[in-house]
């Protein structure tokens, strides 16, 4: 999906984000059309399958940007673990040929965002370490970017 502009940006010194942000605005300046980077919450494997196939039809990059809620080693509502999600990610994208690149995300990371941990009344301590578990697995499954959300039990 995206390992070949990973090695790309690497040799030319971006990071892959800086890459893609970079390569849209060259596209911009010689085109005349701006583009941007979109982001879709994948609560679904229909929406899963239609923002590859929208990434597909326009030829544009596509970031997944999943929450702990959805995507998360106990499953999250839509039955997928980290690992998970990025193979069916995988899968989908080369049963349509998509050649865009595919960045997927944690999207609004922190203590206490996920439902359970609030639930469950975890601690500091004790949902810091499922933070971390969570976005280690992330990281194993090579998601290319997590956003964390500081936040503080009500």
């Amino acid at each position: 999906m995206t390992e070949n502009l990973r090695l790309v940006a690497k040799k030319k010194g971006f990071s892959f984000l800086d890459y893609l942000l970079k390569r849209n605005k060259e596209i911009a300046e010689d085109t005349g059309i701006n583009r941007t980077l979109f982001a879709a919450c994948p609560n679904s494997a229909t929406v899963m399958k239609a923002v590859l196939n929208s990434a597909k039809k326009y030829n544009a990059p596509i970031k997944f940007a999943s929450t702990l809620n959805q995507v998360d080693l106990d499953g999250g509502y839509i039955g997928l673990t980290p690992k998970q999600f990025v193979d069916t990610i995988k899968q989908m994208a080369k049963a349509i040929h998509l050649q865009a690149p595919v960045l997927i995300a944690i999207d609004h990371g922190g203590p206490w965002l996920k439902d359970v941990h609030r639930k469950e009344n975890l601690n500091y301590a004790q949902t810091m370490g499922r933070i971390k578990e969570s976005f280690g697995a992330a990281i194993e499954a090579g998601y290319g970017l997590i956003h964390v959300d500081p936040t503080f039990k009500n």
